[in-house]
């Protein structure tokens, strides 16, 4: 039983993980950031005592829209892991598969078998050719 070779993945469906994977990365920051940024205002207006009431309210409303815009980072993050993580399971990092030829399609040409024991041949006039080696022409032509 012999495994399909795997066909090579063209370098747009491969960038597309990877664009994801960088685009989730930089909004899991980003809501990282503005989570902990709200926290930080609201907790210090509720220490100062001067918090108003759109502070407290306002506060936290903002803190749960920036967790959300986190979370959302965290499962694009998951799921563009994922996608590389099948890409690779699959094969699609690895180069094309060299399949190999039959047999019964093989050239002709590489069973010809060429004899080095022949004399290199020279253009010189006063060469003397050896009559009882014969030649390729002369092989040829019987």
């Amino acid at each position: 039983m012999s495994a399909t070779p795997a066909r090579p993945v063209s370098p747009a469906k491969l960038a597309l993980p990877l664009i994801g994977l960088a685009g989730s990365i930089a909004v899991l920051a980003y809501g990282a950031l503005m989570t902990a940024r709200t926290m930080g205002a609201l907790t210090t207006a509720l220490d100062t005592g001067a918090a108003t009431a759109a502070d407290v309210y306002g506060g936290q409303s903002w803190v749960v829209v920036w967790a959300a815009v986190l979370g959302a980072g965290i499962i694009g993050t998951v799921v563009a892991i994922s996608a590389l993580a099948v890409l690779v399971g699959f094969g699609a990092l690895r180069g094309a598969a060299v399949e190999p030829v039959p047999v019964d399609e093989a050239d002709a040409a590489d069973d010809y078998v060429w004899d080095d024991d022949e004399p290199a041949a020279s253009d010189a006039p006063d060469a003397e050719a050896d009559e009882a080696t014969p030649t390729r022409e002369l092989a040829q032509r019987s």
